[in-house]
């Protein structure tokens, strides 16, 4: 009788362990690291989507003034810089991040604004990479310094 309770252990521990090794063969190596999780999220989790910027070169951004960025499956970027409209044409990868073309209107503002706005926009020119993490967006140059952080807000995205 022991025997027998003792073959049904091994045999329950034998099939316990192949269930977990075949859950997370099927899982495809998503929960290892963050990198892992951003890469296989992909850059369609950043369209369609209102991103209101909160920091600009670890220095913040003016109160109340509200920066947002769009971006799109066919290629766009746009939004405010919190005075003006801005636009472009946009390249994205896995991790690759490149705004081109860029233009905004010239609407004048007040000072603080209108330098926060030329940060912005320079910001965005170096941005050549970018990395997700929850409902944040985060933007590097090519050296590896953060040059912007965004997060995701609940506006509907312009058509």
């Amino acid at each position: 009788m022991n025997r027998e309770i003792r073959t049904i252990q091994q045999l329950a521990a034998v099939l316990l362990t192949g269930l977990v090794l075949f859950v997370a063969g099927c899982s495809g190596g998503l929960i290892q690291d963050s990198e892992t999780v951003h890469q296989s999220i992909g850059p369609q989790a950043l369209f369609n989507v209102v991103w209101q910027v909160e920091d600009i070169d670890r220095g913040g951004i003016v109160d109340s003034s509200h920066i947002t960025m769009q971006m799109s499956s066919e290629g766009r970027i746009a939004g405010s810089t919190g005075c003006n409209q801005y636009f472009g044409t946009l390249t994205l990868g896995q991790t690759a991040f490149e705004v081109n073309g860029a233009g905004s209107t010239r609407r004048a503002c007040a000072p603080a604004i209108m330098q926060q706005e030329t940060r912005f926009l320079q910001a965005l020119q170096d941005a050549r990479r970018y990395k997700m993490d929850g409902d944040f967006v985060r933007l590097y140059d090519e050296s590896g310094d953060e040059r912007m952080r965004m997060i995701r807000t609940n506006e509907e995205p312009a058509s």
